[in-house]
């Protein structure tokens, strides 16, 4: 299996599409982000491009949750209003990985890629029963299941 290789039933490459509107964020009054939009979709490789501080990181900060806008819109799969998921209905849709430093020690990229299995389990950390077969499925598809063991 190769990455872009698992397909819905009708052809589409699986995952939810994020359409991102409106979105202006502001740190003391001053407006970082105005009036962004990006939709990003299953299957795409989607690049943000700009000079340091031009507002990159904020913006996917600000669609994944984890900062709150001024204003904005999120919309999954042309139906659901990201706003008014649960946090961990949202997680289940959407997740990030960010490039920042220091990374905790001890770490394999099976155990990042678990992570992303952390809305499925149940209260108080319960096992995830489908957890292994997700995470080996998704090592296959990005084509990193050689790396698993790699800290």
């Amino acid at each position: 299996m190769r990455a872009g290789e698992e397909r819905s039933a009708d052809g589409r490459p699986r995952g939810h599409e994020l359409a991102a509107t409106g979105v202006t964020v502001a740190y003391e009054g001053v407006d970082v982000v105005h009036d962004a939009a990006l939709t990003l979709r299953p299957g795409e490789v989607t690049v943000l491009v700009g000079p340091n501080g031009s507002g990159k990181s904020t913006l996917l900060r600000t669609i994944s949750r984890l900062q709150r806008p001024r204003t904005a819109t999120l919309v999954i799969d042309d139906a659901t209003d990201g706003l008014a998921l649960s946090p961990r209905d949202f997680s289940r849709h959407v997740a990030l990985l960010t490039q920042g430093r220091p990374t905790p020690g001890g770490l394999t990229v099976r155990d990042v890629v678990e992570f992303g299995r952390y809305p499925y389990r149940g209260r108080w950390g319960k096992a995830d029963p489908d957890g292994r077969a997700a995470v080996d499925r998704a090592l296959a598809l990005t084509g990193v299941a050689e790396f698993a063991d790699r800290g």
